[in-house]
């Protein structure tokens, strides 16, 4: 077992110079481990924009390089759902979790859906927009039962059934990424009808199903 630097890195990602920090946070992001988690989430709602930066890509890198969305999500949920925490950075908060398109994140932002405060409900329901690449108003009964009927379908299906959604904007951006997951962009273009666009959905749905075809008859690996 390798040497753990992040102790060694952690004092400068929280208490040095702005160019420091930058480095450290990102070294931080770059070596993985829970004990980047508590400087990254700091660094997310730091003053300085720099710091903000570094420490949203810091913090995507720990979710979907090294798998620590659970760790991620429990000091932004306590931001979150905190009544006394002020309302910027709940709003922050919110925001930072749409950023991370990560569906484990959904019955949080419900959670606070369901709010009191019109600032963050509107903020909760565009980050999940984001996340979904749904069109559903800004409504917590309509999102519950979105939730429902597809909590059990991989994020990849929410963005093949969203290629034929009315918006233009967001028939692109589902496509985006779905571009940047696969490499394949089946065709799609901007310029397409919401018509054409069920012809993009229907190769891309194609795929998918290849896909999992394959995950069921893979051979099991060794032991």
């Amino acid at each position: 077992m390798g040497f753990n630097l992040s102790p060694l890195i952690i004092p400068t990602a929280i208490g040095a110079g702005s160019e420091q920090r930058w480095w450290a946070l990102l070294l931080l992001a770059e070596i993985g481990g829970k004990d980047a988690v508590e400087p990254i989430v700091r660094g997310l709602f730091d003053d300085d924009p720099l710091i903000r930066k570094a420490s949203r890509s810091g913090a995507r890198m720990l979710i979907g390089v090294h798998g620590l969305a659970r760790a991620m999500a429990e000091p932004l949920q306590k931001v979150l759902l905190h009544e006394r925490e002020s309302m910027e950075r709940r709003v922050a908060a919110v925001e930072i979790i749409g950023e991370f398109r990560d569906a484990r994140f959904v019955p949080v932002l419900l959670q606070t859906l369901a709010s009191s405060h019109a600032s963050l409900r509107a903020a909760s329901a565009a980050a999940l927009r984001t996340l979904s690449r749904q069109e559903l108003p800004d409504d917590a009964e309509a999102w519950n039962n979105w939730w429902s009927a597809n909590k059990n379908c991989p994020r990849v299906q929410w963005l093949i059934d969203a290629i034929s959604a009315e918006s233009a904007s967001v028939r692109e951006s589902a496509s985006r990424e779905l571009t940047e997951i696969c490499g394949d962009d089946f065709g799609f273009s901007s310029e397409l009808s919401r018509d054409e666009s069920l012809q993009v959905q229907s190769r891309a749905l194609q795929w998918w199903q290849s896909m999992e075809r394959n995950r069921e008859t893979d051979p099991p690996e060794p032991r």
